[in-house]
């Protein structure tokens, strides 16, 4: 998501808001057709950290081959009339998280700078008192997808998760993210994730 003609809050601190995100295009080929494509950039993804292990130099060509490969994807998708919706329509829930007292047996909740090139980052965790009857209400789960909303620096903004099987209910957000949850009917939500992470678009 580009995040340089984002409006500022009082003191010209950034932010995406929850319509900002709902309006947000995106491209919505068969769900068939999104597991091919999902499954093809989960291969070149894998090849991609293989070359930043090997060589941290190579990470901006690497972030360059990924785009490109979006880009021949998204176009060859207008040539087979793919339809396109906003993402508000294919979500179940488009929230904002929480904060409050840190505790040390709270609710770790992930933040912009827990977000580092889609991957998690647990330096910084902070760990935050929610009351016992809204964890729940926090949690995140498999397939959700976490963006930065707001941040003192305008880079953060729209830096994102994708919540793994490995992360699912181990951690809540803070109230400067918001969470997408798909509804899995209409996408699958790491078809939606490769496009709203693709800095390119």
């Amino acid at each position: 998501m580009k995040n340089n003609t984002l409006p500022k809050r009082g003191g010209g601190q950034p932010f995406m808001s929850k319509g900002n995100v709902e309006k947000y295009k995106i491209p919505l080929p068969p769900l068939e057709v999104q597991k091919k494509i999902v499954t093809k950039l989960e291969s070149l993804l894998a090849k991609i950290s293989e070359a930043k292990k090997l060589r941290a130099e190579a990470q901006e060509n690497a972030d360059n081959l990924l785009s490109a490969e979006l880009h021949k994807i998204f176009e060859e998708g207008k040539s087979k009339d793919w339809r396109e919706t906003t993402l508000g329509a294919v979500l179940d829930l488009c929230d904002s998280g929480t904060w409050g007292e840190e505790s040390s047996d709270g609710l770790p909740l992930l933040r912009s700078t827990n977000m580092q090139n889609g991957n998690l980052i647990l330096d910084d965790l902070k760990t935050i008192a929610v009351p016992k009857d809204k964890i729940n209400r926090y949690l995140l789960r498999e397939g959700d997808i976490l963006i930065t909303k707001s941040s003192g620096s305008v880079n953060h903004i729209g830096k994102s998760l994708y919540i793994t099987k490995e992360m699912h209910e181990k951690y809540g957000f803070s109230n400067l993210t918001q969470r997408l949850r798909i509804n899995k009917e209409q996408a699958l939500p790491k078809w939606i994730y490769i496009k709203i992470s693709d800095q390119g678009t």
